[in-house]
C-alpha cells in the first residue's frame, strides 16, 4: 500500500525508485511495530479481564462456603 499510494500520488517515478525503497520498508516496520503495540495491548487487557472474572468467581464461592459454615454452627439448615 505504501509503494502504490507514493506511485499515485506521483510521488515515486523511475528516477526516485531506489530512495522510495527504503522508505516504504521503513514506514512498513514502523505500522507494524504499532500493531505489535496494539495487539500486546489487546492481550493484556484479555489477561486482566479474565482474571478480574475469576477472582470475583472465587469471592462468590467463598461467600457461599463461609455463609453455609455459619449457618452449621448455628444449627439452622438455611443459607442465608
Amino acid at each position: 500500500a505504501i509503494w502504490g499510494c507514493s506511485e499515485a500520488v506521483g510521488l515515486r517515478h523511475a528516477n526516485n525508485v531506489s530512495f522510495w525503497r527504503p522508505v516504504a520498508l521503513l514506514v512498513g516496520i514502523l505500522f507494524f511495530g504499532r500493531w505489535i503495540s496494539q495487539l500486546r495491548q489487546a492481550c493484556l487487557k484479555r489477561d486482566l479481564k479474565m482474571d478480574d472474572h475469576e477472582l470475583q468467581e472465587q469471592e462468590e464461592v467463598d461467600s457461599l462456603v463461609l455463609q453455609e459454615e455459619t449457618s452449621q454452627e448455628y444449627g439452622s439448615g438455611a443459607v442465608l
